[in-house]
């Protein structure tokens, strides 16, 4: 796929109420985006469409994104 990561291990906060807070806030916000000041999605430049693979490689045998109808062609490809 082409996905190069890095995960690093941290410890978690000592005051769990700042980020419970800071949460909160963050929910209040959107919904009063949504449903108060009812703004609008904005975007920063033009639309550039992502284009949906729909093939299963040949070599994979629990490959995670797989349509329905592939998935029932798996399973009755490997006889389940």
């Amino acid at each position: 796929m082409g996905i190069q990561a890095q995960c690093y291990a941290v410890p978690s906060p000592k005051d769990m109420l700042s980020v419970r807070i800071r949460e909160f806030a963050a929910r209040f916000g959107a919904l009063a985006d949504l449903y108060i000041f009812k703004r609008e999605p904005r975007f920063l430049g033009p639309l550039v469409p992502i284009p949906a693979m729909h093939q299963v490689p040949e070599d994979a045998q629990g490959y995670p994104a797989v349509t329905p109808e592939q998935l029932l062609e798996l399973q009755k490809k490997q006889g389940k």
